[in-house]
């Protein structure tokens, strides 16, 4: 994939769900024990071979861009291509006016295609396929579509009618729904993006693209691999507990490679004479006193002993006092739960946990 951009938006996903208080982008929103949001989709298109890739800079994105820095830790800061950080002009610009007042930058690139892909979606997808298949049919937009019941894990809306041939004839409330990415030849890339701009006709390619489905040939290439897509608090949780099954894990982690992420130097977890781990990820950088089942434990969290976690998420720089037990709960990050406390939500109804402190 030599001769493709890839380009990463975030649309009207850019906020991480309001419960979450400690996190502002949905980007870096941690994901996984290890992970961001956004290394998901960017490790994709890295492990696919493309080796030029423009964030579109939308909302809260200074944390976005102490996350990406150079670009180094998804071997993105070489001579050729490398990481473009593309601002908005005026907050609150669509994704296409973004797009156009840096299309200077986009037309400046050596590569024939555009991958565009959400930064809000994890999943892990080889883009070679896409290519392919685009190849293949002689498409000049192939959207990457999935079955209902997986996009509404993505949060898609835009179901689509597609015919025999993979051909999208349109729209259909029960077709394949479209999630959020598409790879066209760079020269239709600009038509649209000026057009819309010119026109006010649309705000998203995704958009553009359906309004002129009629004459351009576009097709649907079908994902069936995992996608998760981050709404809100609860979909978090799920999405998470869903990842602790063997079968989603590798489901999800084999199919395009290494996912890559911003390399926090941390040592590996420490586990104490005691502690009790079962069924959990436990990222590193962790001091773990406690029992920990059904949980995932992100970097940088002390679990002191008697604490008892299960069934929860614990996010970086979480501390867990003695005695402390949470069951069904998602902590958000550098939060302190005192000595025995005591927390429980359900699993149909997480509770989540905000704030510098939670007092006895």
């Amino acid at each position: 994939m030599e001769n493709v951009m890839g380009l990463i938006t975030f649309g009207r996903q850019q906020a991480a769900p309001v419960e979450i208080s400690g996190i502002r982008h949905v980007a870096v929103l941690p994901f996984g024990g290890e992970y961001r949001v956004i290394d998901f989709v960017l490790s994709s298109m890295v492990n696919s071979g493309i080796e030029n890739v423009g964030v579109l800079l939308q909302g809260q994105y200074r944390a976005v861009m102490n996350h990406l820095r150079s670009g180094r830790d998804w071997q993105l800061a070489g001579k050729r291509g490398g990481l473009l950080f593309l601002p908005l002009r005026n907050e609150g610009d669509s994704d296409v006016t973004g797009f156009y007042h840096n299309l200077d930058c986009i037309e400046a690139s050596c590569q024939d295609y555009i991958l565009l892909a959400g930064g809000h979606l994890v999943c892990s997808l080889d883009y070679r396929r896409v290519k392919h298949f685009h190849q293949l049919h002689k498409a000049d937009v192939t959207l990457v579509v999935g079955d209902k019941g997986l996009a509404e894990k993505a949060g898609g809306d835009t179901a689509l009618r597609l015919d025999a041939d993979g051909r999208v004839r349109g729209l259909d409330t029960q077709g394949m729904v479209s999630l959020d990415m598409c790879l066209m030849s760079k020269s239709l890339f600009l038509e649209l993006v000026s057009a819309a701009c010119r026109d006010g006709a649309y705000d998203t390619i995704l958009d553009g693209v359906l309004q002129q489905a009629g004459r351009l040939r576009v097709y649907g290439y079908r994902h069936k691999g995992y996608v998760a897509g981050i709404g809100s608090a609860q979909s978090y949780y799920r999405h998470h507990m869903e990842l602790l099954t063997m079968e989603k894990w590798q489901q999800f982690f084999s199919e395009a490679g290494m996912t890559y992420t911003c390399d926090q130097e941390e040592p590996p977890a420490v586990y104490l004479t005691g502690a009790r781990v079962r069924n959990a990820i436990v990222a590193s950088g962790s001091l773990i006193g406690g029992v920990i089942e059904n949980s995932v434990i992100f970097h940088g969290v002390t679990v002191e002993p008697g604490a008892i976690i299960k069934n929860s998420i614990v996010m970086p720089g979480c501390h867990i006092a003695g005695y402390a037990r949470l069951e069904n709960v998602i902590c958000d990050q550098d939060v302190h739960i005192s000595r025995g406390n005591c927390l429980k939500g359900t699993a149909g109804l997480a509770m989540v946990v905000s704030g510098a402190a939670l007092p006895q």
